[in-house]
């Protein structure tokens, strides 16, 4: 009887203890980024040293920068990228970014041709909907 109470709290803590993956809904209007195609990457952030420079880093320089940062952190969970481009106006199903290893800080970085920042710090845990536009994108967090 103990040892069946002790794998179903070891099952059960486990479960609690793993970090969820958070959901991503994303819309491109018509006309976004010139009527251009808009690249966008979320960056799960594992080392803390890379937070920092990241945190400030504008999403044009993310794009120059993202194979160097690749090598500069190479460690196993220490920067984790995930990649995707769309096209104005595409339906784009809600993505599911898993979370291994619980990372420190997750930015997205969306490739816009006018400048500005285009990044934004992502709070895992709430409902989160980007919505790509003409110039800039719109982050709306929900709580779940």
């Amino acid at each position: 009887m103990l040892r069946v109470l002790v794998i179903v709290l070891t099952v059960l803590l486990g479960a609690c203890l793993r970090p969820k993956p958070f959901r991503l809904k994303v819309g491109i209007l018509p006309g976004a980024n010139g009527n251009s195609p808009v690249a966008l990457d979320i960056v799960s952030v594992g080392d803390k040293t890379a937070v920092d420079p990241l945190s400030k880093m504008a999403a044009s320089e993310w794009f120059q920068k993202r194979e160097q940062f690749r090598r500069d952190y190479p460690k196993d969970g220490a920067l984790v990228v995930r990649s995707w481009e769309w096209v104005p106006g595409q339906a784009i199903p809600e993505l599911v970014v898993p979370r291994k290893p619980k990372p420190r800080a997750v930015f997205l970085f969306a490739n816009y041709a006018s400048p500005g920042p285009h990044r934004a710090r992502l709070t895992p845990g709430k409902e989160i909907i980007v919505t790509l536009g003409p110039e800039d994108m719109a982050i709306e967090l929900k709580n779940k």
